[in-house]
């Protein structure tokens, strides 16, 4: 359910603050997520979800498209409290290749002398890549799927017109 939601969750966090008239805390004015509008059929939705461990100064994180882009990137003491979940959302095109690069300048990664954080990344709420223990950095690249559902091309087969096998006659 949480990466069900996550995949729109800056959407649906700038709908409530649009919206309501109690406003909760978290809405601070507006902010670049505001204009987040879901995927539509040649979209998807990268999460990444993070747990800090208890330097949370010391990651940063980068996602590139396949020409060496930098597409988001969280950079080194943007995160302040030690032992949070962090998650952001970038919508991405699919049938495209991406690279995903987590990085702890300390050199002892998210686990586990100093707190057992951990990272995730999910496309549409499917896992493609996870882990906690890295030292310096690591990366991955995966392919965001290009299937897109719609209607079936061809027309349903027929069902059969008669019995298979004859009947037994008497004997």
């Amino acid at each position: 359910v949480y990466a069900e939601i996550g995949a729109a969750r800056n959407w649906i966090d700038s709908e409530i603050c649009r919206m309501s008239s109690d406003k909760p805390n978290s809405c601070d004015g507006g902010s670049d997520d505001d204009d987040f509008q879901p995927p539509n059929g040649d979209k998807a939705v990268v999460n990444v979800n993070l747990l800090t461990d208890d330097f949370p100064e010391e990651t940063s994180w980068k996602l590139y498209d396949s020409t060496g882009s930098i597409l988001e990137q969280v950079a080194e003491f943007t995160y302040e409290s030690a032992r949070t979940w962090y998650s952001s959302s970038i919508e991405v095109s699919k049938g495209e290749e991406y690279t995903f690069e987590i990085s702890d300048f300390y050199g002892d990664g998210m686990c586990c002398d100093f707190g057992n954080g951990e990272y995730e990344v999910r496309v549409d709420g499917e896992l493609v890549g996870d882990g906690n223990e890295f030292g310096e950095s690591e990366s991955f690249t995966f392919v965001v799927s290009g299937e897109t559902t719609g209607p079936p091309t061809g027309s349903p087969t027929r069902s059969p017109t008669g019995s298979p096998t004859r009947p037994p006659t008497g004997s």
